[in-house]
């Protein structure tokens, strides 16, 4: 019986709700494009709940292709769940500054996406050196942008719209990127990203890992006493 509560308390503790999701992102420049496919594999967008009235969005860009991300853009209506958004930590190297020039997402104009930006930061000139990049000078470089939430709007609201549907809605919460220097791939090297949605990686609270660690312990402890008792 004591077994059959212990499992039950880890099923429970992994099905607690996570306070963070991961998502990648896919490029609107030449989509069919196999570099620019594996580039937006490697950029990667945190979602972590920040508290009662703020999400905080972190940018990295880690993997074989070299390339900076040089602005980063909230398309925010009409889903309208932020007020405002402002920059947040940024990595050694990493410098940037709100509202992006120009305005909205490069390509974002054209059909299927209809990307209008309600909210941008941009790099600070020189853009690459500023940007998130990608290379063996500058590893493990970051970006967070903080949005602050509008009334009655919780963190679960904010990674439901994400995952509403695919990236060509025009009804929910959308990120994008413009990416620059990026290696081997056509002659000004920049292209532009939008977030993938629909499946993003859970990261669980730092509470629910120690519920997980709490149940196994307490399975162990129940098998070494059935064990000792023979």
């Amino acid at each position: 019986m004591k077994a059959k509560l212990a499992g039950l308390a880890l099923l429970s503790a992994m099905s607690l709700t996570a306070s963070a999701a991961t998502f990648h992102f896919i490029p609107i420049t030449s989509p069919g494009n196999t570099i620019l496919q594996q580039l937006g594999s490697q950029l990667t967008m945190d979602v972590t709940n920040g508290g009662a009235d703020n999400v905080i969005f972190t940018f990295t860009n880690n993997g074989p292709v070299e390339s900076s991300i040089s602005r980063v853009y909230f398309d925010d209506a009409p889903s309208n769940l932020f007020a405002s958004f402002t920059v947040g930590n940024q990595t050694p190297g990493v410098n940037f500054a709100m509202n992006a020039s120009p305005i909205s997402l490069t390509r974002g104009d054209l059909d299927p996406w209809r990307f209008w930006a309600t909210d941008s930061a941009a790099a600070v000139k020189p853009r690459f050196d500023n940007g998130i990049a990608n290379s063996a000078a500058t590893p493990g470089e970051a970006l967070s942008m903080i949005g602050f939430l509008n009334s009655g709007i919780t963190f679960a609201d904010v990674v439901k719209s994400l995952t509403a549907g695919p990236p060509t809605a025009g009804d929910i919460l959308r990120v994008g990127l413009r990416v620059i220097g990026i290696d081997q791939f056509n002659d000004s090297g920049s292209a532009s990203f939008l977030d993938a949605g629909n499946s993003p990686v859970p990261i669980p609270e730092s509470s629910t890992y120690g519920m997980l660690l709490a149940g196994l312990g307490l399975i162990a402890a129940i098998a070494r006493r059935r064990q000792s008792s023979h």
